[in-house]
């Protein structure tokens, strides 16, 4: 007497759905994904899923070097192209200082603000992130500012150096230059990440204080 064949295994082999448990529902919430009905992912979790760090640096050096290059691009445009013209030291320095300005105030602040999260969110990367006219006059005031400060290092390192003003002093270029401005940049920065956050302390410290 043959052996009765019987269980599941036979069954499933006249039944293909049961081979594979169709996640129907899962499929229906991928279709229907949003970011109003997507669950909040941590930003831990999504880096796992990104590319390789050290093939994408970090935004702060990200943004640092797209602003030396654009302080370069003046440098070499501004500061090399009106060179043969004799123009007097201080009237360069405003004329590059309000180059770099008005550049990091379009281009710039326009590819850093392209990289918010949400809005405001990279506003710690610029000194005056606004977009209104207001904000491009204190940017390209700003730009001077800079200039200057960077002229002012120039002149202490070819007086470390004993350079002085000669042959020998060191060259502007736009690469050293860039870096130069950036780094100023990325100190003042700093410095107003600090004055603003000691402000924000005393500021809640005061509330704290005051009666009811």
């Amino acid at each position: 007497m043959a052996k009765e064949k019987k269980g599941p295994a036979w069954d499933e082999r006249k039944v293909p759905v049961a081979y594979y448990q169709l996640k129907t529902r899962a499929v229906k919430d991928l279709a229907e994904a949003a970011p109003e009905n997507s669950p909040e992912v941590s930003e831990q979790e999504l880096r796992r899923y990104r590319r390789r760090k050290w093939l994408h640096p970090g935004r702060e050096i990200a943004f640092f070097l797209v602003k030396a290059w654009f302080a370069g691009v003046a440098c070499w445009f501004l500061l090399i192209g009106l060179s043969s013209l004799g123009i007097a030291s201080l009237d360069m320095i405003l004329i590059l200082g309000l180059g770099v300005g008005l550049l990091w105030d379009l281009p710039v602040n326009i590819y850093i603000r392209s990289k918010e999260e949400k809005p405001g969110a990279n506003s710690q990367y610029m000194m005056f992130p606004g977009k209104k006219v207001g904000a491009g006059i204190l940017n390209a005031l700003y730009g001077v500012a800079l200039v200057f400060l960077v002229a002012q290092t120039y002149g202490v390192l070819n007086t470390a150096f004993g350079a002085g003003s000669g042959e020998e002093a060191l060259p502007v270029g736009p690469v050293l230059f860039g870096l130069f401005t950036a780094g100023w940049d990325r100190l003042l920065l700093l410095i107003k990440k600090v004055g603003g956050d000691i402000l924000s302390d005393a500021k809640k410290k005061a509330a704290a204080q005051r009666p009811e």
